[in-house]
């Protein structure tokens, strides 16, 4: 290796470490023996590499930390539907996170507990201004929402396992991430969580990442639903390739202006360009520019994140959750038919995640529809089935009319809060949003 300046060769040992700086001069070395440099390697196309993956991390870190606040938001925010302390009671969890079971130390605990134990840590060192405030105030344990800013990655994750499968499955097709059949797909959603969080805990240690094998591969999701990521192979979804494609894939769903993407490419191949370095190294397959996913215009279907955004904002029931809601109807048989006629007469809004059905719990009273609501629905539809006619983006629709003040009809409030207090007024005011089109179910 030729060194220029013995005095800056010193410093820069001593900045950075002989055992740290020298993972980066294998690139360097002749192959096969590694023994001897390639002619013309010197210290300083040595410590150009090392700044370039500093720049590296450093651009990873920021993609992540991008993608942190909606995943915290979305995890605290769907437990907290079931009740504010649902992360520290197992009833509001997947009943497989909380069976207990011996564990090589000869002692009884179940995954949740475990969680419980490391979480109860985090919980009790923070000194957050906000999570003071809330112990002054309310006491000493935060409510999901609050619980999960102040959990690590590694927490979160292991949290969002724990969560029941319809709800890791809403928060995974919030995040595009669908099964064959079209539902949230909580496997590859937690797969990719335990990625980054490997991704990250590399940046965070400062360890070497340019072209790096991962420990933890990338799932790759069905194509039917992914076509953009099927030309990722085995090595890039273990190396900086895949981990670039997954955040511009994410990223893309939950904040779809970032030009986050863009700033990464150009670090890599503007070094790569300059220092003659191999993307293939670093899992860039061939002909990757002409993918799909680094389209300055790529924009996925927001449909599925809108769909998953309806569920969530209100209290929802699956379909075999909903035949117990028409329970006077009579046996299964008959409850389910008059299921489908309810939706087919468009008298209730039904969101389709895959293979199930969601319905909005308020139009449901005393083992039957809820005419009022029934009746109101009518009306929506009649009106928004004339320009709309995907069923999900109607349905979309007709719920926000329904959680949306319409001060021209006289409410401050929405429609949903006021059909309690006044549900003519209510149905009056959606027949003349429907152009006088009335309905009535019974």
């Amino acid at each position: 290796m030729v060194i220029d300046d013995d005095e800056d060769a010193e410093a820069t040992l001593r900045r950075c470490g002989y055992y740290r700086l020298s993972g980066y001069t294998h690139y360097f070395r002749e192959r096969p023996s590694l023994r001897r440099f390639a002619p013309g390697t010197t210290l300083r196309k040595v410590t150009d590499l090392y700044h370039f993956d500093e720049t590296l991390r450093a651009v990873i870190l920021d993609g992540i930390a991008q993608l942190e606040p909606a995943l915290r938001f979305h995890v605290g925010h769907r437990l907290g539907r079931s009740a504010r302390f649902a992360h520290r009671r197992g009833t509001y969890l997947n009943e497989s996170g909380t069976m207990w079971a011996q564990g090589l130390d000869g002692t009884s605990r179940s995954k949740h507990a475990s969680w419980l134990q490391e979480y109860s840590q985090q919980e009790s060192r923070s000194q957050e201004t906000f999570v003071q405030h809330f112990r002054r105030q309310y006491g000493p344990h935060l409510p999901v929402w609050v619980a999960t800013e102040v959990m690590t990655l590694g927490t979160l994750t292991r949290l969002y396992d724990l969560m029941p499968d319809n709800d890791r499955k809403l928060v995974a097709l919030r995040f595009g991430l669908r099964t064959a059949d079209g539902d949230g797909d909580p496997g590859t959603f937690s797969n990719w969580l335990n990625f980054l969080r490997h991704v990250r805990n590399i940046c965070a240690h400062h360890s070497r990442l340019w072209n790096r094998t991962l420990d933890v591969s990338l799932t790759r999701p069905a194509r039917a639903f992914a076509p953009e990521l099927a030309h990722i192979d085995a090595s890039g979804r273990r190396r900086l390739y895949g981990i670039i494609a997954a955040l511009r894939f994410l990223l893309a769903r939950i904040e779809p202006g970032s030009h986050w993407y863009s700033r990464a490419l150009t670090v890599v191949t503007d070094y790569a360009r300059t220092s003659g370095a191999r993307l293939s190294t670093m899992g860039f397959p061939h002909g990757w520019q002409s993918q799909e996913l680094w389209a300055p215009k790529y924009l996925p279907d927001m449909l599925l994140r809108e769909v998953a955004d309806s569920v969530d904002a209100v209290d929802t029931v699956n379909r075999p959750t909903a035949m117990f809601l028409v329970e006077k109807k009579g046996d299964e048989a008959a409850r389910k038919n008059w299921i489908r006629y309810l939706v087919r007469e468009r008298a209730i809004i039904a969101h389709r995640m895959g293979p199930q059905q969601h319905f909005p719990t308020f139009q449901f009273r005393d083992g039957n529809v809820y005419p009022p609501a029934a009746n109101v629905n009518v009306n929506l539809f009649s009106r928004i089935e004339r320009t709309e006619k995907d069923s999900s983006r109607a349905a979309i629709a007709a719920q926000r009319w329904w959680m949306t003040s319409d001060l021209a009809h006289g409410f401050e409030e929405p429609p949903l809060v006021m059909l309690e207090r006044d549900r003519d007024a209510v149905r009056k005011a959606s027949a003349v949003w429907a152009n006088g089109t009335m309905a009535r179910i019974t």
